[in-house]
């Protein structure tokens, strides 16, 4: 009897970890997915040609409303590769400012983000 209830406690964690990765695997799809649809978005409002603040303005009233994630604490934001912020709907206090030291909640620096996603 214990050897059974041994092997369904084991069979049960599988199960749980298996339904976990799915889902993680499936909400970076689904981020992948947002990502990759706004990119398109907004490399076509820069083709448009536009000088570099109205395209900005225009990206900016783009991305501040929209939000992602169950409870919406998921956003967009554009940082330059040298760390410098274009779009935040959070903080438009550093847009234009240099973040390439600023430290996340996590103690991790923008420079070492970025560093990871490229």
């Amino acid at each position: 009897m214990t050897i059974v209830i041994y092997l369904q406690n084991q069979s049960l964690k599988n199960n749980v970890n298996d339904y976990r990765t799915a889902v993680i695997e499936e909400r970076q799809k689904e981020l992948k997915d947002a990502v990759l649809i706004t990119k398109h978005v907004i490399d076509n409002m820069i083709a448009k040609g536009n000088n570099e603040q109205d395209t900005i303005k225009e990206i900016e009233a783009l991305l501040n409303p929209l939000r992602f994630a169950d409870n919406n604490a998921g956003y967009f934001f554009i940082y330059t590769i040298e760390g410098i912020n274009v779009v935040h709907p959070l903080n438009s206090a550093i847009q234009g400012t240099d973040q390439i030291a600023a430290i996340d909640a996590n103690g991790t620096t923008l420079y070492s983000s970025f560093n990871s996603i490229i």
